[in-house]
């Protein structure tokens, strides 16, 4: 069974397996090759993830794949949620995300990317409060409103603040 039926399959087991309606899944991914290959399901919630839900649909997907046979040879299933490092992959991340800073990295890549605070999330774009550096100034900043269509978005992940 080719991996692409093989992530089908196993996204459509995770979300059989979450009982809590503001729990999704995020992302499926396969590694390819050697001895054991790695089945990795990333799971979010609207207000978090917790290990008990990781832990329930693991052992739910596991043990379909080991009962089914889906999955030829050994491999390692790892469910966790995606990190706070990991790049938003639809709109239920975004809006969990509203006030806090984030980084939009554009797919023009002659454009900067934009930080700052998402302060909306709309059918077919963000709205930013943008940091705005004033040339000159040392560190001061200035902010702007920014509106950024979901067609110009190449990535936006979450930024650490220290």
């Amino acid at each position: 069974m080719g991996n692409n039926k093989i992530k089908e399959i196993v996204w459509g087991l995770a979300e059989s397996s979450i009982s809590d309606e503001s729990h999704f899944v995020v992302d499926v991914k396969i590694g390819s090759g050697g001895p054991k290959r790695k089945l990795s399901v990333l799971l979010d919630g609207d207000q978090g993830i917790d290990i008990d839900t990781c832990a329930k649909v693991s052992r739910a997907i596991g043990h379909a794949l080991e009962e089914d046979e889906i999955i030829d040879g050994a491999y390692t299933l790892e469910v966790s949620s995606p990190g706070i490092d990991y790049p938003f992959v639809n709109r239920r991340q975004y809006r969990k995300n509203i006030g806090r800073t984030v980084k939009v990295t554009l797919t023009d890549k002659e454009k900067n990317p934009i930080k700052g605070e998402l302060l909306a999330v709309e059918d077919d774009f963000i709205l930013i409060n943008e940091e705005i550096k004033v040339k000159g100034k040392g560190k001061k900043l200035t902010f702007a409103e920014v509106q950024v269509p979901f067609s110009e978005i190449e990535s936006t992940n979450v930024v650490l603040l220290f």
